[in-house]
């Protein structure tokens, strides 16, 4: 079984995704993980004020 991971692009971000893959894998032996990672709205507009 594949699961997917979505993740930031952030370095933060990755490696938070790691480790929840690693945990994930250590108590699911048959389960394989996959980081896919993506920009927000907001990492690509970051010298614009965000709305609410």
């Amino acid at each position: 079984m594949l699961l997917r991971i979505g993740s930031r692009e952030s370095a933060l971000a990755v490696v938070q995704a790691e480790k929840a893959a690693e945990e994930i894998k250590r108590f699911n032996k048959g389960i394989d993980t996959e980081i896919i990672t993506m920009k927000t709205r907001g990492d690509m507009i970051a010298d614009e004020p965000q709305e609410s």
